[in-house]
């Protein structure tokens, strides 16, 4: 294209075209980034930020506003954790082992993604193009698509990797992959792809950890003598301000 267009000598183009790395989808697959991009961050950011605040907000109201969305954000975030530890979501098809055991362990939301990758590889197609010792080599791929993956298979230890890396990117198990553990009779999710971050006990040590803090006493009590609360400080704050308003 920098051929086409004449831009060889492009500075600009060569410095983005030499760090295309950092940058391009392409070149990132085999990193977590949960498929998250940058401009996303911002924009949500700027959502939450844009509801509770406007040019001629003060900053203490800005403070207090931006606790309430907090407060906001972690109830729900309670509610939700609630909600999991109640029992199994409804599944979309009841006799299936794998998607029995992905209720069980996976948290509701993030069962939901994993029931949709199971019910699309109930359309994939398939074909074995290699067997080597304890590894097969399977070209998938969905029907009507013509994009085909390359999922290897290793019998000894169930480890599974595939050419489109959306385990690598999401840490949740791709279509393909999942029509490959179907037709290896898998009826629960190899141990290796559960990972901690997207199930019921994610937060379980964490919690036992600020238990085990709270339960010091001591060091507690002393810490709270010397920190101030925030809220007083916000009054410390009004008080400052309108002392310099009325001088």
């Amino acid at each position: 294209m920098m051929h086409k267009f004449n831009l060889e000598n492009h500075h600009w183009l060569n410095m983005m075209y030499k760090i295309r790395h950092k940058w391009s989808t392409a070149f990132i697959k085999d990193s977590f980034t949960t498929e998250f991009k940058a401009s996303s961050r911002s924009e949500s950011t700027n959502h939450v930020l844009n509801n509770i605040a406007d040019t001629t907000i003060s900053l203490t109201n800005f403070v207090i506003k931006y606790e309430s969305v907090l407060a906001g954000i972690r109830s729900s975030e309670f509610n939700e954790d609630f909600r999991c530890k109640q029992g199994a979501p409804q599944r979309a098809i009841k006799n299936s082992g794998i998607l029995g055991h992905a209720a069980q362990v996976y948290t509701c939301k993030i069962f939901r993604l994993f029931e949709y990758e199971f019910l699309n590889s109930l359309a994939i197609e398939w074909k074995q193009v290699g067997c080597q010792d304890t590894s097969d080599v399977f070209e998938v791929k969905e029907e009507d698509s013509e994009r085909v993956c390359i999922v290897h298979f290793d019998h000894f230890n169930s480890n599974m990797s595939c050419s489109c890396k959306k385990f690598e990117s999401l840490e949740i198990l791709c279509c393909h992959a999942l029509r490959v553990f179907n037709l290896k009779n898998l009826s629960k999710i190899p141990s290796q792809y559960i990972l901690k971050r997207w199930t019921k006990e994610a937060k379980k040590e964490m919690m036992a950890y600020e238990q085990d803090n709270h339960s010091s006493g001591n060091a507690k009590e002393e810490m709270g003598r010397v920190n101030v609360p925030f809220t007083t400080m916000l009054q410390g704050t009004n008080v400052i301000t309108q002392l310099s308003q009325v001088n």
